[in-house]
C-alpha cells in the first residue's frame, strides 16, 4: 500500500511539474510578446509626432530636405520603398506619371529608400549603387531622399511591408498611410480622399 501511495504522489508530482512547465513556456513568450507590443506601440507614437515634422534629410546629391519643403503644400506623399521590392519598383511609373501632373501648391511627392543605411547610420554602398541604378532605369524624377538613423528605425518599427506610403500636412505632421503598390489611376483616388480628409482636419494619425 506504501509503494502505491508512493507511486500515486511521484506520478501527481510529475504532473505539476510538466504543467508548471506548459504554463510557463507558454506565458514567457505572452509576457514577453505583450512587452514588445507596448514597446512598439509606444515607439510608434514617440516616431509619428516628429519623425518628419523634425526631418532633416539628403537626397542622392547631397541637398538638403527639411521640415520647410512641406510648407506651401496641403499634402506631401513620402513613398518609402526597399531595392529588393519588386512591388516598389513596379509602381515607379505610375508614380512617375502622377508626380508629373501634380499641384505642388496641392500635393507633392517624395520618395525614401528604406534600406540604404545599416544599423550604425552609415550609407550602404552596394544598396546606394542599386537604388540609383533603379530610379534611373525606371525613370523616377521626384525628389529621393537617404534616410538618417531616426527615420529609419521608425520605417523598422512601423512598417509591416513595402512599399509604404505616408501623407503629411505642411508640418509634416502624419495625417493618412496606406501600404502597397497602386496603379496612377489608384493613386489619383487615394490622394483625392486624403485631400478631403486633411481639409476636414481628421486625419488619422496623431
Amino acid at each position: 500500500m506504501g509503494n502505491n501511495k508512493n507511486k500515486r504522489l511521484n506520478v501527481s508530482t510529475l504532473q505539476f511539474l510538466i504543467l508548471s512547465l506548459a504554463v510557463s513556456l507558454v506565458s514567457v513568450p505572452l509576457v514577453y510578446a505583450t512587452c514588445v507590443g507596448i514597446r512598439q506601440r509606444n515607439l510608434e507614437a514617440e516616431a509619428e509626432t516628429d519623425v518628419f515634422a523634425t526631418m532633416n534629410l539628403k537626397d542622392y546629391e547631397g541637398n538638403s530636405y527639411t521640415t520647410e519643403y512641406f510648407a506651401g503644400s496641403k499634402l506631401t506623399m513620402i513613398n518609402v520603398w526597399e531595392t529588393t521590392c519588386s512591388a516598389c519598383i513596379g509602381e515607379f511609373p505610375d508614380l512617375e506619371s502622377v508626380y508629373q501632373e501634380l499641384d505642388p501648391n496641392e500635393v507633392k511627392l517624395i520618395g525614401i529608400c528604406g534600406d540604404l543605411i545599416d544599423a550604425e547610420g552609415n550609407v550602404k554602398e552596394k544598396e546606394f549603387s542599386d537604388a540609383r541604378e533603379i530610379l534611373s532605369d525606371s525613370g523616377v524624377t521626384f525628389p529621393q531622399l537617404i534616410p538618417d538613423s531616426k527615420s529609419s528605425a521608425f520605417f523598422h518599427t512601423v512598417i509591416s511591408g513595402y512599399p509604404t506610403t505616408f501623407f503629411v500636412d505642411e508640418k509634416g505632421n502624419i495625417i493618412e498611410s496606406t501600404a502597397g503598390a497602386r496603379n496612377a489611376d489608384k493613386w489619383k483616388e487615394t490622394i483625392r480622399e486624403v485631400l478631403e480628409k486633411a481639409s476636414r482636419g481628421d486625419g488619422n494619425e496623431e
